[in-house]
């Protein structure tokens, strides 16, 4: 009884240090973030650009901010669209429990689809790495998308992340061993840099929510066990091809029997963040293309 007590009272102690040491260091890190009025990062705010008859709603990966498509959006919008790019909630902001459950991150991609709808012919909808889960299942859910763009798309992490075992089993893992662990350094870069240009740079979330990560496994779950008849959809994939975040063939494998019209490319050269990596402008050929070869009455939805 006194082992048991004293393993119990160390798991406790253990917890509240993990819980205080990384509170605090998060707390140190949004000091010194230049938010704006409305509680964001600069580089978080939403965007849109363009005129045209037909909308591309652009929507970014994890810990990722809207910035992450400013180069690419300028260009598609040169070719005759309205480009808006959204903002998950959770991410960007120094109030990231307004994202607790996948609804949260549902609503908004629902609510600007059906909005671009009302005001134009046809809507895109294009996503990078965790946006591409995000995007799949709105496919399924909002009938407006015309077609789906899929950049470098998650639907299982690369190993690299958790060589042993899944990584959904080690963040529940986590979650039993560290349950007052709530937040943690990002995983990835807070200053990314291009690829192709080390003068582009912003910033991003130096922190995450394993919170959110219990929510974008969640729905990763949901999109490998998809009836993928009801798709109608047709779609746009391109795969990085020195990809170290995602595991590119399981995408290849979900796709295999897609019952939509589907490309599926690979951009020599280019790391997971397409947006920023080289090949980027020849990515933007790619999506322009797609958008004008996809019949206008190919409008999808379950």
């Amino acid at each position: 009884m006194i082992w048991c007590a004293a393993l119990l009272g160390l798991y406790v102690l253990v917890n509240v240090l993990v819980y205080a040491v990384s509170t605090l260091r998060y707390r140190r890190w949004c000091a010194r973030q230049p938010w704006t009025a409305t509680g964001l990062l600069p580089a978080a705010e939403p965007f849109a650009m363009g005129e045209g008859k037909d909308a591309v709603l652009l929507v970014h990966g994890f810990n990722d901010v809207p910035y992450v498509w400013t180069r690419m959006a300028p260009l598609i919008a040169a070719k005759g669209y309205h480009v808006a790019a959204l903002r998950l909630p959770g991410f960007g902001t120094r109030h990231p429990e307004e994202a607790n459950c996948l609804a949260d991150w549902r609503e908004p991609i629902a609510t600007r689809l059906r909005e671009l709808a009302q005001t134009h012919q046809r809507v895109f909808l294009c996503a990078h790495s965790m946006g591409c889960a995000l995007a799949i299942d709105a496919a399924v859910r909002v009938p407006a998308v015309a077609g789906l763009i899929l950049l470098a798309p998650l639907f299982r992490p690369a190993k690299v992340f958790s060589p042993i075992i899944p990584f959904e089993w080690r963040l529940a893992l986590h979650h039993v061993l560290l349950p007052l662990h709530r937040v943690a350094r990002s995983m990835f870069r807070e200053h990314p840099r291009a690829q192709d240009d080390p003068d582009f740079t912003y910033g991003r979330d130096g922190f995450m929510r394993f919170r959110h990560l219990q929510m974008l496994f969640g729905l990763l779950a949901q999109n490998r066990r998809r009836d993928k008849g009801v798709f109608r959809v047709p779609a746009l994939v391109m795969l990085a091809g020195e990809d170290q975040v995602v595991d590119p063939e399981a995408t290849r494998q979900w796709f295999a029997d897609y019952p939509a019209p589907h490309t599926l490319a690979v951009v020599p050269g280019a790391k997971h963040a397409i947006p920023q990596s080289v090949g980027w402008q020849n990515v933007v050929t790619r999506i322009c293309a797609f958008m004008a070869d996809t019949p206008r009455c190919g409008r999808g939805g379950a």
